[in-house]
């Protein structure tokens, strides 16, 4: 949830991305040195997850579940990770035995509807539930944000990044869109710009610890 919503990145990009792309480098001639961020690359050959329905040999149709490139050539990106999101990933990949960043607990790839059912509760809320056969007794669990989907998750993201004042050459390239027009070609996004924006990112995540009271747990 925090990955998506602080790099703006697709569900099956989230569900595709495989452990050595989470956590490269970037490195970028700037002013006689070299600026360097951690960044999550979305891989151009297989760094999507597809779903579809496909016909067989015999003409039956099959679900298909693979990688493939993503959604189109922008898609395609290295997306700059502000630093307590770097921290996060680093320590679960430390301790996460498969090759898949975000996948079920026994390694396999999440579907859709999996994925819904688990996030439709802790979002909306639930009643208890008591003990009956073949299930546990539910606690109730009161709403968090009711409605919240992983699409919402990256718009918020690109919403974001207006506010805190991303460069729009920048934005694009960040949650892989194609910047409009002649510019597109012309501007380039520099690191003074990567900075601000990680900068942005990591005081818009320290304020909401702050809010909610919880600045113990980055502390920690």
């Amino acid at each position: 949830m925090l990955t998506a919503a602080f790099t703006g990145m697709r569900w099956e990009e989230l569900v595709g991305l495989h452990r050595n792309n989470a956590l490269r480098e970037r490195r970028q001639r700037h002013d006689g040195g070299v600026f360097t961020c951690p960044i999550i690359r979305v891989d151009k050959e297989v760094g999507a997850l597809a779903e579809y329905y496909a016909r067989n040999e015999e003409g039956k149709r099959k679900i298909f579940r693979g990688l493939e490139p993503p959604k189109n050539e922008k898609s395609a990106r290295d997306i700059d990770v502000p630093p307590f999101l770097a921290e996060l990933l680093e320590k679960h990949l430390a301790s996460w035995p498969y090759d898949y960043v975000f996948c079920t607990p026994t390694g396999k790839w999440w579907w859709r509807s999996e994925w819904f059912r688990i996030i439709r509760p802790a979002a909306d809320g639930r009643d208890a539930r008591p003990k009956a056969r073949g299930t546990a007794v539910k606690e109730k669990w009161d709403p968090i944000m009711p409605g919240l989907t992983m699409r919402d998750l990256r718009h918020t993201h690109d919403t974001w990044q207006e506010q805190i004042d991303v460069r729009p050459v920048l934005g694009y390239e960040q949650m892989g869109h194609k910047y409009p027009g002649i510019k597109g070609t012309y501007r380039h996004p520099t690191p003074p710009m990567r900075q601000e924006r990680i900068d942005g990112l990591q005081e818009l995540y320290e304020r909401g610890l702050k809010n909610l009271g919880w600045e113990s747990v980055w502390e920690s």
